[in-house]
C-alpha cells in the first residue's frame, strides 16, 4: 500500500519557478506535517498487513480443521465398528475434540494426556508427537513384571491393539526407553511406538512413564508347553540370529524366557531393555536375574562380562528344550554360587537335548564355565548350517548301522526316529570329555550304542 504523498519539495519547486519567494519557517514546518503523515500512513499499512495475516492463518486453521475432523471421525469409525474392547462414545463430539488437539499441536510441538473429566471420550486419550494417538482400554491390565505394568490401549493409526507400559520408576523407565529406541530398527527386537511423562493429579502427585509398543502374542514362558520340538527349534534358531545383531552393539543383561515375546507365527523377540548397555560403555555391574547369571559374576577377578547374553541365552534354549531349570535355580545366594563353583566341565550334558538335534551343540557352546571359551552369539549364529547338514550326516551314517542290526518287531517310523536320537547323541559327544552310552526300546535286549569324542560309535552288548 503506497505510503503519504512528499508535497514540501514540490510546492517550494513550484514557488520558485514562478518567482514567489516562501519563508524557511513554512518549509519546516510542511516537513513536520509531512512527517506525521508519513507515520499515519505506515501504522495503517502495517494494522492492514497484521490484518490479513489473521484472515490467512484463520482460514489455514478452518482448512486443517476440516480435514483433522474428517479424519478423525473415520478412524473413530473404525473403533466404533471394531471388537476392541472400547466403550461406546458420541461420534461426533469426540471427532470435534480431537480434531482441535491434533490442530493445537501442529504448533505445540508437545504431548497431551486427556482425562475422560476433561473430554468427551470415555477413557483417557494420549496424544505424542508424530500424530501418534492412543486411546487407553478400561481394566485390560495383562501383565505385571519387574517395575512395570502392562495394560492395553488403541493406537488410533491404524486401530490396532498395543501394549500400554506404566511404571512410577521415572528413570528407570525412561533409560529403559531410550536404550529400546537406539535397537528399535533391528530385527528381533519389540516394536517401540512412543512414550510420555506424566503426573496423575487425581491419584497421586507422583509421577509415571509411559511407554507404548506393539502387542504381541505372550512371552516364552507362557507359551513355551504349546510348542512342539520343531517349532522349538526354528524359534531357537531365530533367538541366535537375534541375539547375534544385538551383540554386535551392545549386552541385554536380562535374557530369559519372560523377556522374549512372541507373535502369532512364533517369530520371537527381544524385549525389557532397561538392563541394556552399549558396546565401548559395558560397566562391572550384576545386573539381571540371579537364575541365568554368568559364573563369571561369582569370581570378580574374571571381569568378563561381555558374553553375559550368551551363557543366559544358553540357560534359556536349556530350559525350552529339556523343560527343565538348572540345578541352582531359585536357591539362595550362598547355594547357587556354591552349585556354580563345583559344575565340571560336561554338567550340560545331564540334560535331556535331544529335541534340539544340531542345535544341541551350539547350546552346549553357549554354557562353556570359562566365558573365554564359550562362543560368540555371532559364532553362534554362523555354525547353524555347518551343525544342521553334520546332523545329516550323522543320520544317514547310524541309518546304516541300525539296518545291520536284528530289532524287535518296530516300524520304519521308529527305525528312523532312532536314527534321529542317535545322530544328536554323536554330536553332543564330541563336545564332551566322558562317553555317552545310549539304549533305545527298540534296540535287541541288552545291546546300546556308546559314543565318544572322537572315533566312530561303538555298539556294546551287555553278556548279561
Amino acid at each position: 500500500m503506497a505510503s503519504g504523498i512528499n508535497s514540501s519539495p514540490y510546492i517550494r519547486k513550484t514557488a520558485e519557478n514562478n518567482g514567489i519567494i516562501i519563508n524557511d519557517t513554512i518549509f519546516a514546518e510542511l516537513d513536520k506535517i509531512q512527517q506525521l503523515a508519513d507515520q499515519f500512513f505506515d501504522k495503517i499499512e502495517k494494522r492492514l498487513v497484521e490484518f490479513d495475516d489473521r484472515i490467512t492463518e484463520s482460514e489455514l486453521d478452518l482448512g486443517n480443521f476440516k480435514w483433522y475432523y474428517s479424519d478423525s471421525k473415520d478412524r473413530l469409525e473404525k473403533v466404533k465398528e471394531g471388537n476392541l474392547g472400547y466403550p461406546d462414545f458420541d461420534l461426533e463430539r469426540c471427532s470435534s475434540f480431537l480434531a482441535a488437539k491434533r490442530l493445537y499441536l501442529t504448533k505445540n510441538k508437545s504431548s497431551l494426556r486427556i482425562r475422560p473429566a476433561n473430554s468427551p471420550f470415555p477413557t483417557t486419550i494420549t496424544l505424542l508427537e508424530d500424530e501418534k494417538i492412543f486411546l487407553n482400554i478400561k481394566k485390560s491390565l495383562f501383565a505385571v513384571g519387574g517395575y512395570k505394568k502392562a495394560k492395553k490401549a488403541i493406537r488410533l493409526k491404524d486401530c490396532s491393539v498395543c501394549a500400554r507400559l506404566t511404571s512410577t520408576r521415572v528413570k528407570s523407565c525412561a533409560n529403559e526407553f531410550y536404550n529400546h529406541r537406539q535397537l528399535n530398527r533391528i530385527k528381533g527386537v519389540v516394536r517401540l511406538i512412543g512414550a510420555t511423562q506424566y503426573s496423575d493429579k487425581k491419584k497421586s502427585e507422583i509421577p509415571k512413564f509411559e511407554i507404548f509398543q506393539k502387542l504381541y502374542t505372550g512371552d516364552l514362558k507362557s507359551v513355551e508347553e504349546e510348542l512342539n520340538a520343531h517349532q522349538k527349534r526354528e524359534l531357537a534358531k531365530k533367538l541366535i540370529k537375534n541375539l547375534a545383531r544385538i551383540e554386535k552393539i551392545g549386552i541385554h543383561r536380562d535374557i530369559k524366557l519372560e523377556n522374549i515375546l512372541v507373535d502369532e507365527e512364533m517369530n520371537p523377540y527381544f524385549g525389557d531393555f532397561g538392563t541394556f548397555e552399549f558396546r565401548g560403555s559395558i560397566s562391572d555391574k550384576q545386573v539381571g536375574t540371579r537364575n541365568y547369571f554368568p559364573p563369571e559374576y561369582y569370581h570378580p577377578d574374571q571381569n568378563n562380562y561381555k558374553k553375559h547374553d550368551v551363557w543366559s541365552m544358553g540357560i534359556t534354549l536349556l530350559r525350552l528344550f529339556s523343560k527343565k531349570k538348572p540345578l541352582w535355580a531359585n536357591l539362595p545366594t550362598e547355594q547357587q554360587i556354591d552349585i556354580v563353583n563345583n559344575l565340571n566341565a560336561d554338567w550340560m550334558i545331564e540334560y535331556d537335548l535331544l529335541d534340539a538335534k544340531y542345535l544341541a551343540p551350539i547350546i552346549i557352546e553357549m554354557l562353556r564355565l570359562d566365558p573365554n571359551s564359550r562362543i560368540t552369539a555371532n559364532n553362534a549364529a554362523q555354525e547353524i548350517e555347518p551343525e544342521r547338514q553334520t546332523y545329516r550326516d550323522n543320520q544317514q551314517t547310524l541309518a546304516g548301522y541300525l539296518e545291520k542290526l536284528e530289532f524287535k518287531s518296530c516300524s520304519d517310523e521308529e527305525r528312523c526316529s532312532c536314527a534321529k536320537q542317535l545322530a544328536t547323541i554323536a554330536m553332543i559327544a564330541q563336545r564332551s570329555s566322558r562317553p555317552i552310552m545310549f539304549k533305545s526300546p527298540i534296540f535287541p535286549e541288552g545291546l546300546s550304542f556308546v559314543f565318544k569324542k572322537n572315533g566312530p560309535p561303538i555298539v556294546r552288548k551287555d553278556p548279561n
